[in-house]
This record gives C-alpha cells, structure tokens and sequence, in this order.
C-alpha cells in the first residue's frame, strides 16, 4: 500500500491572533473614567438633595439647595441608562433572544438589591412605625412599589414607590423593557421605533391631561431617556471624525502606531 508523499499543509495561526480577538471582544465591555465620573456625581447629587430635603422637613435647616432639588442626579442616571443601553446592545439588534438575554440581565442587576431595601423599609414601617416618616403602607401602593408601577402614596398622593428614590428606577425599569423589545428589530428600526415610543407618549401627555400612572410615562422624564439616546448617536457620527475625547464616551481606543 503506497503511502501520499502529499503532506496536509499545516495552517499557522500567529501569537497575536488571540490577543486580538479577545481584545475585539473586550472591546465593546470597556469603560472609560466619564462614565464612573457621572455615575459618582449622579450618586452624590441624589445624596445630598435629598438630605437637604430631610433637613428642610426636620427643621434642622432652611437650606432650599434648588439646583439639587431639580432632580439633576436622576437626569443624570437616567441619560447615562439610555446612552448605555444603546452602545453596549449597538450589534445585538435583530440578534435572536437578544431582548430576553438584555433584559434578564438587568432585572438581575436591579431588583434583588432593590427588592431587598425596599423589605427593609416595610419592616422597619411595620415594627417602628413612630420611628419612619411617613411610614404609612397600603397593600396595593407597596405591591406596585415591587413590580415598579408608579401608585399614588397613601399620605400624600404622590407617585412615589415605598422607597423615595425609587421612582427613577420606575423609569428606568419600563425604559429597559421597551429597548428589549426593540432588540427584535434591525438597529435602526429599532432604536427609531424605541425613540418615538418614548416622543409619542411625552407628546400625548402634552395634549391630554392623564392621572395616575398614565401622567407618570408620559411625563418630560421621558425626553431625558431619548436625549440619552441621542448621545449615544451623536458619539457614533462623531467618534471617528474627531481626535479630542468625546463625553459620555464609553471606549477607550488605543492610539495606532
């Protein structure tokens, strides 16, 4: 039996084929010191706004602070949500089980912690009642505060969940559920589809006058998710076009030799 003097060429693949694909795939997960500088200032800003408030209602001072006051924190949070949403899912639209998969993952990230403060909060109201502000809890306002649908406050009427500052996560939760939906379609579809969800409700509640949690998701919240959004796009057109750094930018490209 006669042996193929023919050998099976062996293929090469060079030392910094792996690095670069994992530094391709590393790419689109890298995060850039903007970012964490919004973040800490968003924190820091919801922080001492709403301490101010506190101190305001216990008469410890009469500091008004408005430019706390105006929510600039949660502007802040919810703009850098969208922008976010936008570039880290920018190649996964129209992706099969895209939206699942993005969602699941924020859900995860979001409401075993909140979930988890907002218990704290119903059993310190329970227990201590004298000792919570405004401890008072209906079943229905503390079960939309779980499922984070916006309800009227028992004391007050606003809505606001158990948790004060959890009204942005209400926001931004439905946001997360509404750009997981788009996932279905192709990036541009579904990032024109998801904006103009967002402009058609905050256009409705211009013209219409709803209560509840209607007036809440067609509130000017709403523009600060699409401005957000719009970021994101302004950072795409832009960033190969300019050499200075871009704000909000989320990667961090390495200078060619």
């Amino acid at each position: 039996m006669a042996l193929s003097s023919r050998s099976t060429p062996t293929r090469v693949v060079p030392a910094a084929a792996p690095a670069a694909a994992a530094s391709a795939d590393g790419g689109a997960r890298q995060r850039i010191e903007a970012i964490d500088h919004l973040r800490v200032y968003a924190a820091l800003t919801v922080l001492f706004g709403h301490s101010v408030h506190v101190m305001s209602e216990s008469h410890v001072t009469h500091a008004s602070a408005p430019f706390y006051r105006q929510g600039v924190g949660a502007v802040v949070f919810m703009a850098m949500a969208a922008f976010v949403a936008c570039y880290s899912q920018r190649d996964r639209f129209g992706l099969p089980g895209a939206g699942r998969q993005y969602l699941v993952k924020q859900l995860t990230r979001i409401v075993p912690l909140y979930w988890l403060f907002s218990t704290l909060f119903v059993l310190v109201a329970l227990w201590l009642p004298d000792r919570v502000d405004h401890g008072e809890l209906g079943f229905g306002h503390v079960l939309g505060s779980y499922l984070f649908v916006p309800l009227p406050r028992p004391f007050d009427g606003r809505l606001r969940p158990i948790l004060n500052p959890g009204w942005v996560l209400n926001y931004i939760v439905w946001f997360y559920v509404l750009f997981a939906a788009c996932l279905a379609c192709r990036r541009r579809a579904g990032l024109t589809l998801c904006t103009a969800v967002l402009l058609g409700l905050y256009g409705l509640g211009l013209v219409f006058s709803f209560a509840g949690a209607a007036s809440f998701f067609t509130d000017r919240y709403l523009l600060v998710l699409a401005l957000g959004m719009a970021c994101w796009r302004i950072h795409e057109l832009l960033r190969d076009r300019v050499s200075i750094p871009i704000p909000l930018s989320l990667s961090a490209r390495k200078r060619r030799p």
